[in-house]
C-alpha cells in the first residue's frame, strides 16, 4: 500500500512540474516568435491553411468503449487524431495507468495532418468494469487533454 501511495505522489509531482517547464517553455516561444507572426499568417494565407491558433488535438471522442475482454488478454488498438491548430503538434509526454503501453508520434505533426496513438492494456490482475484515463501533455492550449477507454474484463 505505501508503494503504491509512493508512486501515485511521485507521479503527481512529475507531472506537476512537467506542466510548468512545458507553459514556460510556450511562454518563451511565444515571446521569441512575437516577430514572426506576420510572415507564418502570411505563410499559412498563401498555402490555404484552413486552421489557425497554436496546435490542436481533434479526437472523434474523449471516450472510447472498447468492449470486452478475458483476463489475462492483451488489448491492441489505436485512436487517432487530427491536428487543427495552424502551429506543428508536439507530443512531450502521455501518461497512463502502469497496464497501458502508449506509442505516439515523436515527430512534430503538420496543420491539418491525422495521426494515432498505439495503445497496447495488459488485462493481468483485472477484471470487471475499467476506465483508463490517458494525459497528454503537448504544446497545446492548455498543455494537458484528456481522453480515456473503458472496457469489461470477464474471468
Amino acid at each position: 500500500m505505501r508503494l503504491k501511495v509512493k508512486n501515485f505522489l511521485i507521479t503527481g509531482i512529475v507531472k506537476i512540474l512537467l506542466c510548468f517547464c512545458l507553459v514556460n517553455c510556450t511562454i518563451s516561444k511565444t515571446k521569441d516568435s512575437s516577430n514572426k507572426s506576420t510572415v507564418q499568417e502570411k505563410t499559412n494565407s498563401t498555402t490555404n491553411n484552413i486552421y489557425s491558433g497554436p496546435a490542436k488535438f481533434k479526437f472523434d471522442s474523449t471516450t472510447y468503449q472498447k468492449g470486452q475482454i478475458k483476463k489475462g488478454e492483451i488489448l491492441q488498438f489505436e485512436i487517432p487524431f487530427i491536428n487543427q491548430g495552424a502551429d506543428p503538434l508536439e507530443i512531450k509526454l502521455i501518461s497512463a495507468c502502469e497496464c497501458t503501453k502508449v506509442d505516439w508520434p515523436v515527430l512534430p505533426i503538420p496543420s491539418g495532418q491525422k495521426r494515432s496513438l498505439k495503445i497496447s492494456y495488459d488485462s493481468k490482475d483485472k477484471s470487471g468494469k475499467q476506465i483508463v484515463d490517458l494525459d497528454i501533455m503537448a504544446n497545446t492550449i492548455p498543455v494537458n487533454t484528456f481522453i480515456k477507454f473503458e472496457l469489461l474484463v470477464i474471468e
